[in-house]
């Protein structure tokens, strides 16, 4: 995978912890847990975490991996910008606030991205569920029927994004395209930290990230 670099965004402070992306994560924090991850796949050279924290930069030089600096909140711009930057072909945007989203679903990635020849791959999560929007029915019609028989829709999780360097870099919005697969994440892999109730479970679920087949939850 010498064509593959992360970009990790990261932020000192957060809605789901005053640590933001450096809260206790087991004996780690969310950001190295997240840096160990990428590193079972590519070495520190190719794994750049983007923040605007000295604090994050220092964590960065100690795991041995690089630093961009940003004071742009937007990450979509950031990561644009860092495509032009670099000169390995592919890239993964992914975040700290996945943090069962690891090694083993970013390489199933990177062969499903090399397969489907898309411009953009990114991870979602199937719901069977009645579905409106703007209150319109979606999914279903008139009757009930048992979940299990109604058109799932995809959840984009927001935990990583695939694409080619030379994609990013002439794009102004990465979904600005026909050209996108989903990579479709199972219950565990898709739990985002999105506030302190999903922190405080998700540090319960260290153990069973460890001990369970994936494949299975």
């Amino acid at each position: 995978m010498k064509d593959l670099v992360f970009f990790i965004p990261a932020q000192i402070t957060n809605k789901y912890h005053e640590l933001g992306d450096i809260a206790p994560f087991g004996d780690t924090t969310l950001l190295q847990w997240k840096i160990s991850q990428c590193k079972l796949l590519v070495n520190g050279e190719r794994i750049f975490v983007s923040s605007s924290s000295s604090v994050i930069k220092n964590i960065a030089k100690e795991e041995g991996v690089n630093y961009i600096e940003s004071q742009n909140d937007n990450v979509e711009e950031r990561v644009i910008l860092f495509s032009k930057q670099i000169k390995e072909k592919l890239i993964i945007l992914t975040h700290v606030t996945h943090p069962f989203l690891g090694h083993h679903e970013y390489k199933k990635m990177y062969d499903a991205f090399l397969e489907n020849k898309c411009d953009l791959l990114l991870t979602v999560s199937e719901k069977k569920d009645y579905a409106f929007f703007n209150n319109q029915k979606i999914n279903f019609k008139n009757e009930f029927i048992d979940r299990s028989s109604i058109d799932p829709i995809y959840i984009c999780t927001d935990g990583a994004y695939m694409f080619e360097r030379k994609f990013a870099m002439k794009q102004k919005h990465l979904l600005e395209t026909e050209k996108i697969s989903f990579h479709q994440l199972n219950k565990f892999t898709s739990i985002e930290i999105k506030n302190i109730l999903d922190y405080s479970i998700s540090k319960e679920l260290i153990t069973i990230f460890f001990t369970s087949n994936l494949n299975d939850l």
